[in-house]
């Protein structure tokens, strides 16, 4: 069980189930499959903000070597995590952003708060990757009068890489905020 600290109230995950798989290569072809999934309780200390959270990132990849100084790694995966519960912005009886008016009649103006409801939600996100290296340079440099070693090595290798992650933007407010889980989508990236 994780405990935090937040606004002098604690929130906590319990109980909490991870499942990962090693990375299994698929048949005879150069192509890798991998698996990373979740199943977390979260509860904020408040009765209306205890959610669940479904998480599942399986992942493709392929490493080729087309020549012995070229490597080219490709990857492509989805994270697609289910929700139980989600947040909006309270916009009161008008409906309109920025009028604080919520409806009580009593003069004084109130603002919008964000609160915790009952509509699940998905959040799917693809992304994929190509990394290339190469070419590999390397030259061996003698050093006679060294005491720690005869020679050194010297070794360039240029990479590029191009990662590409779907847009996020909408579905993250619906996120209830829980110390940074939900905004951390791809520490593993």
């Amino acid at each position: 069980m994780a405990v935090f600290e937040a606004d002098g109230s604690k929130q906590h995950t319990a109980p909490e189930i991870e499942l990962r798989s090693r990375r299994q290569r698929i048949g005879s072809l150069p192509l890798y499959f991998s698996l990373e999934s979740s199943v977390d309780n979260f509860d904020k200390g408040d009765k209306d903000a205890v959610y669940q959270r479904a998480d599942a990132f399986p992942l493709l990849s392929s490493q080729v070597s087309p020549v012995p100084w070229l490597d080219v790694d490709a990857n492509l995966g989805v994270r697609d995590t289910y929700y139980t519960k989600s947040q909006r912005t309270d916009l009161g009886c008008d409906n309109l952003p920025g009028t604080g008016d919520f409806g009580e009649g009593n003069g004084v103006r109130d603002f919008e708060r964000t609160v915790v409801v009952d509509d699940n939600f998905n959040r799917r996100i693809y992304q994929a990757g190509l990394t290339v290296r190469g070419p590999k340079l390397s030259r061996i440099y003698n050093s006679p009068r060294s005491t720690f070693s005869p020679q050194y090595k010297n070794t360039l290798e240029p990479s590029i890489t191009y990662s590409y992650l779907s847009s996020i933007a909408e579905s993250t407010r619906a996120c209830i905020s829980f110390s940074g889980i939900a905004s951390s989508t791809f520490s593993s990236w």
